[in-house]
C-alpha cells in the first residue's frame, strides 16, 4: 500500500483503543459538544449556540477555518466536551458516534460496501477484534517473529478488506480525523456505564495494552513514528489519556512511566493543525504535573 494512504491503518489500533484503539484510532456530534470561547477556541458547553456562533449579524465572531471544517464534516459547530475522559451518558455517546458514522454511510462509495451496521459497525467491530487479539507489549525483542507480528499487527488482525475500507474513509474524509478520534475515545471510556453489552467497547485492560503498545514497544513506535506529525500527535495524546487513567486507577502491570512521552507529545501538539490542540496540551500539562517527582 502506498505510504500516504496507510496513515490511519498503521495506527488504527491506537485511534480506536486510545481514541486511537491504534489507531488507532477518528467525526462528532451535536449541540452538547458545540459552542466558542474567544477568537481561536471553540465555545465551552453552555455558551452561545451554533446559531449565535455563525451569526455575525448578532455581533459574534465568525468561525475560524478550523471550526468551519469541523462544522462541515460533523454537521454542527464544535465545542469542547467537559466530560471528555469520563462521559457518563452511554446512550448519548453511542448516539453521537452513530450519528457521525451515519454521515459517512450516506457517501456513495460507502453504500457500495453494503456494511451490515454501517461505518459504526466497521469501526467498533474493528476495535473489539483488536481487543480480542492484542499485541505483545513487553519482551518483543526476544523473537524476530514477534517483532514482525507487532509491526504488522493491525493488518494481521483486521484483514485486507477492512483496512482498505478504513483507508478509503481516511483518504476521502480528512476533516473527520479529529472529531472521529474524539468520538471513538469517548465510546471507549463510557463502556462501564453502558447497561447494554451491545454498546460496550473493549475493556480497560485491553485499552491499557494498546496504549502501552503505542508508547512503549518497538512495534507500536513503528506505527507512530512513520506517521505525519498531526496523526502521531493525536494518537499519542489519546494513548496517554488511557495510560494515565489506568495508572491513576492502580493498574500498571508493565510499570510504565509516561513522563518522557508526555513532554514529547505536548511539544509535538504545539502548532499542529488541530482545532483543539491547545486543549490537548493543557491536559498533558496537568498530566505531567501528576507524574513529576512528588507530583499527584
Amino acid at each position: 500500500m502506498e505510504r500516504k494512504g496507510s496513515n490511519w491503518i498503521r495506527f488504527l489500533p491506537v485511534l480506536i483503543v486510545a481514541a486511537a484503539i491504534l489507531a488507532v484510532l477518528s467525526w462528532m456530534n451535536r449541540d452538547a459538544w458545540f459552542g466558542g470561547n474567544g477568537k481561536n477556541e471553540p465555545q465551552q458547553a453552555g455558551a452561545a449556540g451554533p446559531q449565535e456562533t455563525a451569526g455575525a449579524a448578532q455581533g459574534t465572531p465568525a468561525m475560524t477555518d478550523r471550526e468551519q471544517a469541523w462544522a462541515v464534516a460533523t454537521g454542527a459547530a464544535p465545542v469542547w466536551p467537559q466530560d471528555l475522559e469520563s462521559p457518563s451518558d452511554c446512550a448519548k455517546v453511542v448516539a453521537d458516534l452513530r450519528a457521525l458514522a451515519g454521515r459517512l454511510d450516506r457517501r456513495d462509495y460507502v453504500r457500495e460496501w453494503e456494511l451490515p451496521d454501517g461505518v459504526y459497525g466497521l469501526l467498533t467491530g474493528s476495535a473489539l477484534d483488536l481487543a480480542d487479539k492484542r499485541p505483545q507489549v513487553v519482551g518483543e525483542l526476544t523473537r524476530l517473529d514477534t517483532v514482525l507480528a507487532n509491526v504488522s499487527h493491525g493488518y494481521l488482525v483486521l484483514g485486507r478488506q477492512r483496512l482498505e475500507r478504513i483507508l478509503r474513509l481516511i483518504r476521502e474524509e480528512p476533516d473527520m480525523l479529529e472529531p472521529m478520534a474524539m468520538a471513538l475515545f469517548r465510546w471507549l471510556r463510557v463502556r462501564d456505564r453502558c447497561g447494554d453489552p451491545v454498546d460496550r467497547g473493549p475493556g480497560v485492560h485491553a485499552q491499557y495494552d494498546y496504549a502501552a503498545f503505542a508508547l512503549n514497544s518497538l512495534g507500536g513506535q513503528a506505527y507512530l513514528r512513520r506517521r505525519p506529525a498531526k496523526i502521531e500527535a493525536l494518537a499519542g495524546f489519546y494513548a496517554l489519556l488511557i495510560l494515565d487513567r489506568s495508572i491513576e486507577d492502580g493498574y500498571n502491570p508493565y510499570g510504565l512511566d509516561p513522563g518522557r512521552e508526555i513532554v514529547r507529545y505536548k511539544q509535538m501538539l504545539a502548532g499542529q493543525d488541530l482545532l483543539f490542540a491547545s486543549r490537548y496540551r493543557e491536559l498533558l500539562g496537568a498530566m505531567a504535573a501528576r507524574h513529576a517527582p512528588g507530583g499527584g
